[in-house]
């Protein structure tokens, strides 16, 4: 294990060190490519370094095997996605277990122990000779790292690859929808304008109508698809977000627009790596506070302040304790007196529950309320 083939496709060392060539770690320019940086000390998290840094490099041939390339391309090509390099590969042609991986080499003086030898893989510390070729910050854990690895696993190949085409199919969707609403906006105008648009399909629709027959039909067209585009019962990017232990049966509770930012702000942290999350702990002593605390007693804004509990938890990445003291400080008064008052029904769960029981408790207290308050005004 301790001799060298220099064959970056198969051996560790050769391909840090020729990363280091191509994308050096000082160069400011390159700095978003390792502020997400996985640990190389930890043997469980080298590859998954591997693989994140190849997605962002777009698996650079001078790097990577065209492995990494070809099945990517499947995985693009099964989301119904366009390939990037392989417009005609075969589907089965190449699976995740035929991914090269990478073997790591160690120096003689860390491969030798006492006379004896190792014969396994290990993990390295700081005081370890075998990475001395790299920079220093790379010799070292990432900031936050003891604390990132509790609550994350190191994600596969394919992992990573879901959450980057989850993010692509959803802003495909985005995209598609502002497109339709341009269209159809263009469209408007032209009919103000009295202009004649002749049809372009056989099923569309009849915009030389008056406008009152024209807007129902746009009405109903972009209603057909917003509810197709993005009122789907998992959005892009739900299932990986829902792996996230604090959030795993909140997202299904909340509402779509609730949900698409907690699995934005979620998916932002599992490619920037623990660096995304607050350097020190001032932010606790100091925490985002919104323009107004809640009372309670205005009920409408219940949805509000929910999203900006969830949100800024997945934003800064809070523990189950942290979320606690971060949600009272943006609580006062009777809403305030409601919580405290619901410490022994919460906190005697699951730690992974507890925060989906506070979620449960806020919305039966107060947006359940709110609903029924509206209903009875429609009445009235």
């Amino acid at each position: 294990m301790a001799k060298e083939k220099n064959n970056l496709y198969e051996e560790l060392m050769p391909f840090l060190l020729m990363r280091e060539k191509l994308y050096p770690f000082n160069d400011s320019k390159n700095y978003k490519l390792y502020a997400g940086r996985y640990s190389l000390l930890d043997m469980d998290w080298r590859m998954s370094e591997v693989y994140r840094f190849g997605f962002l490099v777009d698996f650079d041939p001078n790097l990577y095997s065209s492995r990494f390339r070809q099945y990517y391309d499947i995985m693009r090509i099964r989301r119904k996605l366009t390939p990037k390099w392989y417009q005609r590969i075969r589907l089965n042609s190449i699976t995740e277990s035929s991914l090269p991986v990478l073997t790591m080499t160690y120096s003689e003086e860390d491969y030798n122990i006492k006379g004896s030898t190792r014969n396994q893989d290990f993990n390295l510390t700081e005081k370890h000779t075998t990475l001395n070729s790299l920079p220093l910050t790379l010799r070292k854990h990432p900031p936050n790292w003891s604390q990132y690895k509790m609550t994350h696993n190191p994600p596969t190949f394919s992992e990573l690859a879901t959450l980057r085409l989850d993010e692509e199919v959803y802003e495909n969707g985005i995209i598609k929808y502002r497109d339709e609403l341009r269209k159809y906006s263009t469209d408007r105008a032209r009919i103000i304008n009295h202009e004649q648009i002749p049809k372009l399909e056989s099923d569309s629709i009849d915009i030389n109508d008056n406008s009152t027959d024209y807007n129902n039909n746009v009405n109903n067209v972009r209603q057909e698809f917003i509810k197709k585009e993005l009122k789907r019962n998992d959005l892009p990017g739900q299932y990986a977000a829902e792996q996230n232990y604090m959030f795993k049966h909140i997202l299904g509770e909340v509402s779509m627009e609730i949900r698409a930012a907690v699995i934005l702000e979620l998916n932002k942290r599992k490619f920037t790596g623990s660096e995304n999350r607050f350097a020190d702990k001032s932010i606790l002593k100091k925490p985002p506070t919104p323009k107004e605390l809640f009372t309670g007693k205005d009920m409408t804004q219940a949805a509000t302040i929910l999203h900006y509990i969830l949100v800024n938890i997945a934003k800064y990445d809070f523990n189950v304790a942290e979320s606690f003291s971060f949600i009272e400080s943006v609580l006062s008064e009777d809403a305030l007196v409601w919580f405290n008052n619901l410490y022994a029904d919460i906190f005697n769960q699951n730690i992974e529950n507890q925060l989906y029981r506070f979620v449960q408790l806020f919305k039966e207290q107060y947006m359940n309320q709110a609903m029924e308050h509206y209903m009875n005004i429609k009445k009235v």
